[in-house]
């Protein structure tokens, strides 16, 4: 965050992105071995992605790949 508010660029992101409210599968090398599935919550200021578990834990995420899983 710069003074209080979102970098443009991560307030524009979260406008196009079609990730939020997702199922997905996350990992370092998720094709092969997914470290975990969630819910996708939210991009936070500094791009990372919110995820909700399915405990209902939130944690984030700001590297890694996902996979649509609906």
């Amino acid at each position: 965050m710069l003074g209080g508010k979102d970098h443009l660029l991560v307030k524009r992101w979260r406008e196009l992105s079609d990730t939020v409210g997702r199922r997905v599968s996350f990992g370092h090398n998720v094709q092969e071995q997914p470290q975990f599935e969630a819910t996708v919550k939210g991009i936070n200021a500094d791009a990372s992605l919110v995820l909700e578990l399915d405990d209902g834990s939130i944690v984030t995420e700001n590297s890694g790949e996902i996979v649509y899983r609906d």
